[in-house]
């Protein structure tokens, strides 16, 4: 009795050849070799990159988030806000403690300027109010010319005043418009005196008394006038400052259009 090898049929495989196992590759050279299987649990090295992805994805995430709630998020190595109550960074700057420091020596000066600007023009109305009294009596239509006692005295008087509010401090726009305002009125004050005595002594030529005054009535009217815009905008400066308020005007001229005191104001 003949017996069967067993084999798989139709195979084409000589009995007892095994087939190669899986994963095996043929060897050079004729032979079979094994690769070597990967080992489990072993994980695959990742590139550098990926390392930095999660933290930039977290500080991007956070600065989203802290924007979205109204404030800033700290970036990685910056500082966030100060808590409440604790020194901010600009407390500790150099250049803002500075600034802080000229702001308030400015304030300091404008504040002496205003008080010794209030001063001055207190100290001046009493000898200024009778020269321009006196020297607007000569500024009506028909009125006659001053003697020249009279005019020599005015003029000693506005050149003495003059004088009191030259080289004017440092001092704030609002102080500076109302001493520029006095000091202009004075200058002219003292130009009218000036042309009053001219007029007095017949040095103008003129034919008659008003044409010969016309100089001097002209400059007296400019004075009054640019004095009170320096009482007005004094005045207007002691109010911003909580000083309440303080007329300092010069008796009205003829002509003059200047302004006065608000007479519901009260001083």
């Amino acid at each position: 009795m003949s017996t069967r090898t067993a084999g798989r049929p139709g195979s084409g495989r000589p009995p007892g050849t095994r087939s190669p196992a899986r994963g095996t590759a043929p060897g050079r050279g004729g032979g079979d070799a094994t690769s070597s299987p990967v080992r489990a649990g072993a994980a695959s090295p990742r590139p550098a990159r990926a390392r930095l992805v999660v933290p930039l994805t977290a500080a991007l995430v956070g600065l989203l988030v802290g924007v979205g709630l109204g404030g800033a998020a700290p970036l990685p190595g910056g500082s966030g806000a100060s808590p409440e109550g604790a020194p901010s960074a600009a407390a500790d700057d150099p250049l803002a403690e500075r600034v802080a420091e000229l702001r308030a020596e400015a304030e300091e000066r404008d504040a002496e300027a205003y008080d010794r600007l209030v001063a001055d023009v207190q100290g001046l109305l009493p000898e200024l109010t009778p020269v321009v009294e006196a020297a607007a009596v000569h500024a009506e239509p028909g009125a006659p010319v001053p003697s020249a006692e009279d005019a020599a005295a005015w003029h000693a008087v506005a050149t003495e005043a003059a004088s009191v509010l030259e080289d004017p401090p440092s001092a704030g726009t609002d102080v500076n418009v109302a001493r520029a305002a006095f000091a202009a009125s004075l200058v002219q004050l003292e130009a009218a005196t000036t042309a009053f005595q001219q007029a007095a002594a017949g040095a103008t030529g003129a034919g008659d008394a008003e044409a010969a005054m016309r100089p001097a009535v002209l400059s007296l009217q400019g004075a009054a006038a640019t004095w009170s815009v320096g009482a007005t905008q004094l005045d207007a400066v002691s109010v911003a400052r909580d000083r309440g308020h303080v007329h300092l005007y010069l008796p009205p001229v003829s002509g003059s259009g200047a302004l006065t005191a608000d007479p519901e104001a009260a001083p």
